[in-house]
């Protein structure tokens, strides 16, 4: 759903739509802009490109034993992580061509991720507990050395005097229930601080209006941190005893907003997708939403992983995806079309007062002008009933080009929850501007 672009009214987002065509065969871990092409670099060592904001989409190469495991564009090259390797495509400004590996990093290691930053006047890359930096002449493969026995799993600048480093310990990133984030400010010879996190690893962090936005452990939990860290949210439906996972590639800024991705995991729970943390300005607050389902129908389940997600203008927005083995894509988020149906649930609503029971006599549905195609089904559960109940449907079929709908009722209950179900043509969607609930509340316990 969306609530940002327009505060007075709630409606269905835009639509993902595949953008790769049958180019793309592997699952897309790195999503980087270059100039006005953007690239793409994915789990078997594919390296694509789309020219422009409009262009093709083709395959630029492949690097070879490669799991797509980092990519960054620095001083004219885009560099590509892979299995004790490193390799690079350009000049950009001139004739590009790939070199894999690219001789002169070396002692590289054989890491599930190898991510890249640019940093001052290097690009560093994650290569194991060691970080390595390159600045186009010299190569060190270790400027900085991390304990034994962690590993390094992402990487982000925070205003430029520090580098942000996530790590994990162990074989796997919940291994160990307790990781760090090692702070180094680019000259010292080890790092200058440390931002503890108590519980597994660090899966992957953005850094947006002075604040470090961190995805940590296997539960879906999402942390701040600006001198203090603050958990902010859990991602829904996980389940008890699942986990989720959030790859470091699966982050990004899109108009303000940061979003991310639900990219691996057992829970068959969860909705696999792209989310949204944040706020329209400062007079709202920060809210956590469910954005952008992947092409298609599939929303949950273990087949669903988004490897990567890249905010690179206000009309390109791309995500890479699976759904099962051999079915990937890329898509971008339309400028024009809609998803054809959207869901909405409230808040349980309970007066404050739980203990006391209710009586509800009028349910009102408001919208924008209902057009051809659109309808809205109202929905409703009383007392945590384990299903939802269906009310009535508004539907411009039927009703034509209403406004609202009222519902008469008759419900006693001392908790409610309402839903709204919409349907669109693709080209327009349902624009909800309220719904209400007229109820009476006992005097008596």
């Amino acid at each position: 759903m969306d609530y940002r672009s327009d505060p007075d009214v709630l409606k269905t987002n835009y639509a993902a739509t595949k953008n790769s065509g049958t180019i793309d065969t592997d699952l897309i871990t790195w999503i980087s802009p270059v100039n006005s092409d953007v690239y793409f670099y994915g789990n078997t060592g594919k390296f694509y490109k789309k020219t422009g904001g409009t262009g093709t989409f083709s395959l630029v190469g492949t690097v070879s034993t490669s799991q797509g495991q980092g990519m960054e564009f620095f001083n004219d090259y885009v560099y590509l992580g892979g299995s004790a390797a490193v390799s690079r495509y350009g000049p950009i400004s001139g004739t590009p061509s790939l070199t894999t590996p690219y001789g002169t990093i070396t002692s590289v290691g054989y890491e599930t991720w190898l991510p890249m930053t640019n940093f001052i006047n290097y690009i560093c890359i994650g290569n194991g507990r060691y970080l390595s930096t390159y600045d186009g002449t010299t190569y060190t493969y270790n400027s900085l050395t991390l304990p034994p026995g962690y590993h390094i799993r992402c990487l982000t600048a925070i205003t430029g005097k520090f580098l942000a480093i996530g790590t994990y310990q162990g074989d796997s990133i919940n291994a160990v229930g307790n990781s760090k984030i090692f702070l180094w400010d680019g000259t010292a010879t080890t790092y200058n601080d440390i931002i503890e996190i108590n519980e597994g690893g660090v899966n992957a962090m953005l850094f947006h209006q002075n604040n470090l936005y961190i995805w940590a452990g296997i539960h879906g939990n999402m942390y701040a941190w600006n001198g203090n860290l603050v958990k902010l949210k859990r991602i829904p439906f996980v389940g008890v005893g699942k986990y989720i996972e959030v790859y470091p590639g699966a982050v990004t800024v899109q108009n303000g907003i940061p979003y991310f991705a639900v990219s691996n995991g057992d829970s068959t729970t969860v909705y696999r997708g792209v989310y949204s943390y944040g706020q329209i300005n400062k007079n709202y607050s920060n809210s956590l939403n469910f954005d952008y389902p992947i092409s298609g129908t599939t929303n949950q389940g273990t087949a669903v992983i988004i490897g990567a997600v890249k905010g690179v203008s206000p009309s390109q927005f791309y995500i890479g995806w699976q759904n099962g083995a051999g079915t990937v894509g890329v898509d971008q988020i339309s400028t024009s079309l809609y998803y054809t149906s959207s869901r909405f649930e409230s808040m349980v609503f309970d007066d404050k007062q739980p203990y006391k029971g209710k009586y509800a006599k009028i349910v009102k549905a408001s919208f924008r002008p209902l057009a051809t195609g659109e309808s809205v089904a109202v929905e409703y559960k009383l007392d945590n009933a384990s299903s939802w109940t269906a009310l009535g449907t508004a539907s411009y079929t039927t009703d034509g080009a209403i406004t609202e709908k009222r519902f008469t009722v008759d419900w006693r209950a001392k908790e409610f929850q309402l839903a709204l179900a919409n349907v669109g043509n693709g080209t327009t969607a349902p624009q909800i501007t309220s719904l209400g609930m007229l109820i009476d509340t006992e005097e008596f316990l």
